[in-house]
């Protein structure tokens, strides 16, 4: 059985004038372990649909998600399905802290007080970017702009998600820490056997990099691998 499954997805826009509907009839599915790189043209509503995977976008049709012991829907538990289906953007959210302060933030929210921070596991990973355990007292506010993405992605991980949905996430990042990024992509899939990753890029060879099935959005129409047989 597919880790995750969409069926008739459908994203509109309106406007004052109008209504558009940007994606149309959507369907697809991820298994454990996959990777999938999505490409289109600038508009082309690869953001939205990251964004209605991630339950935090109005839209029709249906999606699940299939863990070891239970199936999930973004309807019957939205804080859950946004904790499992976890969208990393472009433009991070950050309090005006330390970089410790940001990571221990979703741990505040009720539905992840059962958890615990895990300081030696946060070190360890930015250790993979060249950042010492000083790091985390420095002040956001001093923070490069892929300074800030590398915590957010940090933070996301953190809560262990199932889908990891990741909009351009290099965009901010120099090639060498892009590739490093892509290093701890491959490395999170693979540590656990129940994680799969929607990648949004415009670079072909990230592709590659992730050993990445490839799906397009073009003219209103997700296209699959499995849509093009």
């Amino acid at each position: 059985m597919a880790l995750f499954i969409f069926d008739r997805l459908n994203i509109h826009i309106s406007t004052p004038d109008q209504t558009r509907t940007l994606l149309h009839q959507a369907k697809g599915s991820i298994n454990a372990g996959q990777k999938i790189i999505l490409m289109g043209a600038s508009g082309s509503g690869k953001s939205l649909f990251l964004s209605a995977l991630a339950g935090q976008l109005p839209h029709e049709g249906d999606a699940v998600l299939n863990l070891p012991n239970q199936t999930l829907s973004c309807s019957s538990d939205p804080l859950l399905w946004r904790e499992k289906v976890a969208l990393i953007t472009q433009t991070p959210v950050m309090i005006a802290e330390t970089v410790m302060d940001n990571l221990k933030l979703p741990l505040t929210f009720k539905q992840h007080q059962d958890k615990v921070f895990d300081q030696n596991w946060h070190i360890s990973q930015l250790s993979r970017f060249g950042k010492t355990a000083e790091f985390l007292n420095q002040n956001i506010h001093t923070l490069s702009g892929g300074e800030r993405q590398i915590v957010h992605f940090m933070r996301t991980l953190q809560l262990n998600p199932a889908l990891l949905l990741l909009d351009e996430p290099t965009a901010a990042l120099d090639e060498n820490t892009a590739a490093k990024l892509i290093d701890c992509v491959n490395d999170w899939v693979s540590d656990q056997p129940d994680r799969a990753v929607i990648w949004v890029s415009h670079q072909p060879h990230h592709a590659m990099a992730l050993s990445a099935i490839s799906w397009w959005i073009k003219d209103g129409v997700l296209i699959t691998e499995r849509s093009k047989l």
